[in-house]
């Protein structure tokens, strides 16, 4: 779920190297690649995603997969 912050922080415009010293690699990665999807797709997982941190029945999908389809995105 970090990746969720990092992806707020990367879409607030904080520089990568900066967020390097506050979260891992991994959910800076991750997050590059949701800020690479179109906007509803981005959306569409933060949405998700932060159901999860209010709601501890829904599960996170993080996958970037899981917001695109082979004719677009969702």
């Amino acid at each position: 779920m970090i990746a969720v912050y990092a992806w707020l922080s990367l879409t607030g415009g904080v520089p990568r190297n900066d967020l390097a010293q506050r979260w891992p690699s991994e959910a800076i990665t991750l997050a590059e690649q949701i800020q690479a999807l179109p906007p509803q797709a981005q959306h569409a997982w933060y949405e998700r995603n932060m159901r999860s941190v209010h709601d501890c029945a829904v599960l996170p999908d993080l996958a970037p997969a899981s917001y695109t389809t082979k004719a677009g995105t969702l």
